[in-house]
Formats: structure tokens, sequence, C-alpha cells
């Protein structure tokens, strides 16, 4: 995590770029099982298939927290 090693020399990177590195890392992690295109169908049919959109909230919820940890793990 290439943000990682410029935040620990650079302290007021921090919030500025933090959101927008988070985002990206948690973007990365959902693509590795739902496509952009897979994604959308999911929320577009959130009502008429809700177990899909619950397994997708799930794992969208669970990528959110490893790359919280992820983080928290290199002391930023």
């Amino acid at each position: 995590m290439k943000f990682i090693k410029l935040a620990k020399k650079n302290k007021e990177l921090r919030p500025k770029a933090f959101n927008a590195f988070y985002g990206r890392e948690i973007e990365k992690k959902i693509r590795e099982r739902y496509s952009v295109s897979d994604e959308l169908a999911i929320l577009r049919q959130r009502d008429s298939k809700p177990e899909e959109f619950e397994a997708y909230n799930a794992y969208a919820e669970a990528c959110k927290e490893a790359v919280k940890a992820e983080i928290e793990a290199e002391g930023i």
C-alpha cells in the first residue's frame, strides 16, 4: 500500500488523501468478487432478490473492515 508508506513520512497527507485511498482499496476488494455490472444489477434488484443483495452487502462491509484493519495494522 503505497499510501501507507507516504502517510508515515508526511502526516499532512493523511487528511487530504485518506478518503480517496480508503475508497480505492475497498473497491479493489469488492472487484475481486463482483464486477461493476454485477454490482449495479444487484443494487437495482435489491427488492426482488433480497438474499443476493444481503450477500453482496455483507461482502462489501467485510471489505471495509478488512481495509480498516490493514490500515490500523500499519499504524496509520
